[in-house]
């Protein structure tokens, strides 16, 4: 998969037979993507730390992640300090939120129920 030129929203994806793939479909092409939109969904907003260990993942692939769904516009991303300590968090704004009940829609329309 390779990130190229944007689209709608700056992000596309080609994949290996060459067909874009919109925005919308973006929770499923990114790794990691399906549990951190799960982990968000759940939440109004959750700090970089907690989304980190809730998900599992390395603070790299996470802002990696995080970076793309925000130009997406699906994510918020807020950057803070709390006295001289950064502070992060992230929140689904609400065309994160109805794109991915579209997606849980259409994974539960695949597997039938």
């Amino acid at each position: 998969m390779l990130l190229t030129e944007g689209q709608t929203r700056g992000i596309k994806f080609t994949g290996s037979g060459g067909a874009g793939v919109n925005d919308g479909n973006l929770w499923f092409y990114l790794p990691a993507a399906i549990s951190l939109g799960a982990a968000l969904a759940g939440a109004e907003s959750m700090d970089f730390k907690d989304l980190r260990d809730a998900i599992q993942i390395s603070d790299s692939v996470l802002s990696k992640q995080l970076a793309i769904l925000e130009k997406a516009e699906f994510v918020k991303i807020k950057k803070s300090f709390a006295g001289k300590f950064p502070q992060t968090s992230a929140r689904l704004i609400v065309l994160g939120r109805a794109v991915w009940a579209a997606h849980l829609q259409t994974l539960r329309e695949i597997a039938g129920g």
